[in-house]
């Protein structure tokens, strides 16, 4: 998969104070979806989902990446995340910029999608932190996770995934070892989802990976 491009000067200029810029989570969930491309086309996915955005570099990449015969949609808390969204959409999707939609909301307040969603991912606010810190501020949002950095990831959980993913489909959680792995998996597994840790790596003092998930047949 194909890293978008993004004018410095633009998100220098008007998203550096306000929108999580593209690091190693980034990065990483990149790598991940690229190494499973293959499974994910196999897949046919209808409806493709986003679950906060930020920058709109993976959004941007899987829809280069797939094409147009997916529907794609792009969410995120912060209304500053989603303008940055469609400006990176424009630089590298120009013929067609409304190929992904984009709506400003929390988690996926508002949108009725039940057992509709083909493929589904989130890189969410992962860092432990106390909890008065998370949804406190646009840039804290992006990764203030509370108790074990899993406050926003249970919400998810209950909230997104649970209800959103359809029978066949696949979603992607990007997650860090403090946020209790073996705790986390047990509860996918309890619920009815299978859960497969498909790339690890150390960045700096966080241990990363991507688990990909799908429901238990």
């Amino acid at each position: 998969m194909e890293t978008p491009e993004f004018p410095t000067n633009i998100f220098g200029k008007y998203f550096q104070s306000t929108v999580y810029e593209p690091s190693e989570d980034t990065f990483i969930l990149l790598d991940a979806l690229e190494q499973d491309l293959t499974l994910i086309r196999n897949l046919k996915p209808l409806i493709c989902v986003e679950i906060g955005c930020g920058s709109g570099a993976v959004i941007t990449s899987l829809a280069k990446s797939i094409g147009n015969d997916s529907f794609y949609l792009a969410v995120d808390i912060n209304p500053e995340a989603i303008k940055c969204t469609q400006e990176c959409l424009k630089f590298n999707i120009p013929s067609d910029s409304n190929v992904v939609q984009l709506i400003n909301t929390n988690l996926n307040d508002g949108i009725r999608l039940k057992d509709s969603v083909d493929l589904l991912i989130f890189n969410p606010p992962y860092v432990p932190t106390i909890n008065d810190e998370v949804d406190k501020g646009l840039i804290e949002a992006t990764w203030a996770g509370g108790d074990h950095g899993r406050i926003v990831i249970d919400r998810f959980i209950k909230k997104t995934l649970t209800p959103m993913l359809n029978s066949n489909g696949l979603a992607y959680l990007v997650v860090i070892e403090q946020n209790n792995l073996s705790d986390l998996i047990l509860h996918l597994e309890k619920i009815g989802f299978q859960c497969k840790n498909v790339l690890k790596r150390k960045c700096g003092i966080e241990t990363l990976s991507v688990l990909r998930i799908c429901r238990l047949k």
